[in-house]
């Protein structure tokens, strides 16, 4: 059963211009959800249901049988809406990110953009509270642990080939393609973009003591390129965290 607070955001959202499809979630997972929000403490206030509404999780934290916290995660895309201009909001700069607090007699509820991890989260309460209070939540919460993606496939075979050191851990698939050249085998390797992801670069790069991902990369007979790109640098700043980055691995 949804409670009044609920009813009254989504009624508030829907005037924002949320009425429209959401995104679904790419950074973040259910289970990483209830994990996080069951590590939140909010005193004088008892974590009750968590639910998942595809296109957002919702964690409900109760006192008594009149007050209620919901605290909501979304993609990123959806602050701009809650952002939009026209409402009765206050919109400002919380530790960085971009913020929007509103409150009226019933409810108030604040919203954060965090760009570091393509996710918007709020926290909404009956009543009216200062911003200070839902600033607090969240401050302690700390949305970054929201940040999961999958460490790859557990379930890919690696050809025997392919050493371990190019074995990097976000890789979701591996296609054989047509040897060419003075190659006997090629590999195409497509892996999530993440912060995963560049720490295995680095560590690769600094084992082979190079700064390109074109070149240099050989570990026997087997040499690792990036297609997408020469540097670390160069792939942060075309990929945001979930997109695949390719790469293909030849064997001589």
């Amino acid at each position: 059963m949804k409670t009044r607070i609920y009813l009254a955001f989504v009624v508030w959202v829907m005037f924002s211009g949320m009425g429209e499809a959401q995104q679904q979630l790419r950074t973040t997972d259910f289970t990483t959800f209830k994990k996080w929000s069951s590590q939140i403490v909010i005193n004088g206030y008892k974590q009750g249901e968590t639910e998942d509404e595809g296109s957002n999780f919702i964690a409900n934290y109760f006192s008594g049988t009149s007050k209620l916290i919901q605290i909501s995660v979304s993609d990123i895309s959806s602050f701009k809406f809650m952002a939009a201009p026209g409402q009765a909001s206050q919109k400002y700069q919380l530790g960085g990110n971009n913020a929007v607090y509103f409150a009226t007699a019933d409810n108030s509820l604040l919203a954060v953009e965090y760009k570091n991890v393509e996710l918007c989260v709020s926290v909404a309460i009956t009543g009216k509270v200062e911003r200070v209070f839902l600033e607090n939540i969240l401050t302690k919460a700390n949305p970054t642990q929201l940040y999961n993606l999958s460490s790859g496939n557990s379930d890919l075979k690696w050809p025997s080939s392919i050493p371990a050191s190019f074995r990097l851990t976000t890789v979701v698939s591996i296609e054989k393609t047509e040897p060419d050249g003075d190659y006997k085998e090629m590999y195409e390797l497509k892996a999530k973009f993440s912060n995963e992801l560049i720490d295995n670069l680095k560590r690769l790069m600094e084992k082979f003591d190079t700064s390109s991902l074109s070149e240099s990369l050989h570990d026997g007979k087997a040499q690792l390129i990036c297609l997408d790109g020469e540097t670390i640098d160069q792939l942060i700043e075309q990929f945001k965290p979930g997109q695949q980055v390719k790469f293909m691995v030849y064997i001589k």
